[in-house]
């Protein structure tokens, strides 16, 4: 009776650890869901970042041209107009 009781005892146990294993590899399941969704939304965060900067540079760099076209004009000389040749 005595080992019987051991016996029961200790498939008890087995049965609580099998128990706290599967709990602990679906927790881990899910840990590892939550960090490959991190990790999409960490990328889709960078590259709205870098189209973002991108869509900034582009719009520096045409102010920079037009701001340029202005400057060229205002150096360009003016066709001065000849007093003699105009009788």
């Amino acid at each position: 009776m005595f080992l019987q009781s051991k016996l029961h005892l200790l498939f008890a146990c087995c049965h609580c650890l099998q128990t706290d294993h599967d709990a602990q590899r679906q927790h881990n399941v899910e840990l590892v869901k939550m960090q490959e969704e991190s990790s999409i939304l960490k990328e889709q965060v960078r590259r709205a970042t870098e189209e973002q900067i991108q869509a900034q540079q582009c719009q520096t760099e045409k102010e920079r041209a037009e701001i340029e076209r202005e400057r060229q004009l205002e150096l360009k000389p003016w066709p001065r107009l000849m007093v003699g040749s105009m009788r």
